[in-house]
């Protein structure tokens, strides 16, 4: 199954490689910078969100590609998308066989957080004078409305109609979670969806360029961003994501 990521959150992402202890106590992230373009921008505001919600989403947005999960609404004349059904499929989708109450538990509040963001778009268009400026601002949160309903035993999950829009564009990124859910690193998944975002086979730039692009901590040592990059390098080589080749030489990596 693939899910269909928008292509700019692959690349400059909301979604935080975190630890248990950093999981536990988040901040909060007012104006985040997505995209810039000149028909305008994309900013993100909202908790710091972890790998494990972005997990939630992407399996939610790969039951969405199946038509028989798909229910269709309107949205102030938008189409939007919402997966209606149990909770299980989502859990196997993310790769999780034996599941108990807790990973229910957990799945329902990943989307309560992602239910608290704010994904902003500003469309630019030109006055009188040929100025650019901000003809209009679209504030919506990524899942606009989640429903659990304990007595029937289903989830009713819809996805932002943005998502969906960019889809139709081919602006979106396939990513493949068979292979993301074998990964267990939340820095190797991280690294999955930021190799699949391009079209090209070769990817090469400074560790810190990748580090920022990861959305890791810049603040630690760099023989520590080295090993902790390599390590998620190996393990994308093993998942077939990545070549034999790539790899981390001083500050460059090759990917």
């Amino acid at each position: 199954a693939f899910a269909p990521m928008p292509t700019d959150l692959c690349r400059v992402s909301p979604f935080f490689p975190m630890s248990t202890n950093d999981m536990a106590k988040r901040d909060y992230i007012e104006d985040m910078p997505i995209t810039t373009s000149s028909w305008g921008g994309i900013t993100y505001t909202g908790p710091r969100l972890s790998t494990y919600e972005e997990d939630v989403l992407l399996a939610v947005l790969a039951l969405l590609n199946k038509a028989e999960n798909k229910h269709v609404t309107m949205l102030d004349g938008v189409p939007t998308y919402t997966y209606r059904g149990p909770l299980r499929p989502v859990l196997k989708m993310m790769g999780y066989d034996k599941t108990g109450s807790h990973d229910y538990k957990r799945i329902l509040l990943a989307l309560k957080r992602m239910q608290a963001t704010s994904i902003e778009m500003q469309i630019k268009g030109r006055n009188s004078r040929g100025k650019s400026v901000v003809r209009k601002v679209i504030m919506n949160n990524m899942i606009p409305n989640a429903v659990w309903d304990d007595e029937e035993k289903e989830l009713r999950v819809t996805i932002n109609p943005y998502f969906y829009e960019l889809y139709l564009k081919n602006a979106v990124t396939l990513i493949d979670m068979q292979t993301r859910s074998k990964l267990r690193s939340p820095v190797a998944k991280s690294l999955m969806r930021f190799v699949e975002s391009h079209a090209g086979d070769l990817w090469q730039g400074h560790i810190l360029t990748l580090a920022t692009a990861l959305n890791m901590d810049r603040d630690q040592p760099l023989y520590e961003l080295r090993r902790v990059v390599r390590t998620a390098i190996t393990s994308l080589i093993k998942a077939g994501a990545l070549v034999v080749g790539s790899q981390v030489d001083g500050d460059i990596v090759t990917l």
